[in-house]
């Protein structure tokens, strides 16, 4: 019951724009997060476990998690003409023999580190570590299923986050 509520009035709030706002403060983002941390305390039954433990009982996933899953089908909607944004946010890499997937971007280089946490640049490094298989997806519900099956692989947050 708890999950329903939470992913129906509370989560749609917290993930409002998240793909054109995205703090370059990391203290705005651990207040957004804090918002479903206090909420998963809500639940008696597993209030006592660490916020990791309380967020695995019911699978739901950290927001900062939700917020790359969006930009991530959101660069999917732009790369495959489902979104028509300005020409000049996402910028193509020539495709390569060797390295990554066809799909590939190329990263500008930004003098001001706020810059770096705009759309067109904080998507760059994700969305070229994706495999081919994921990326080359047909629809959008096939890259969403792509994406969940081959990040339960792997860490999220410690693999895409290692620094930036």
């Amino acid at each position: 019951m708890f999950v329903c509520l939470f992913k129906t009035l509370v989560r749609p709030r917290l993930e409002y724009v998240n793909c054109i706002w995205n703090s370059l403060l990391e203290v705005d983002n651990d207040k957004i997060e804090g918002v479903q941390r206090r909420a998963t305390k809500l639940v008696t039954s597993i209030s006592d476990l660490s916020y990791s433990e309380r967020l695995s009982q019911p699978q739901l996933p950290t927001l900062k998690h939700r917020r790359l899953r969006g930009d991530l089908i959101q660069v999917f909607k732009i790369m495959n003409n489902i979104d028509s944004v300005s020409n000049n946010l996402l910028c193509p890499k020539v495709p390569s023999l060797t390295r990554g997937h066809t799909k590939s971007l190329f990263k500008r280089r930004s003098c001001l580190n706020i810059r770096c946490k705009f759309f067109g640049n904080r998507v760059v490094d994700p969305w070229n570590c994706l495999p081919d298989s994921v990326v080359s997806a047909p629809t959008i519900n096939s890259f969403k299923n792509r994406l969940d099956d081959y990040w339960k692989f792997i860490d999220v947050e410690v693999f895409y986050y290692k620094g930036w």
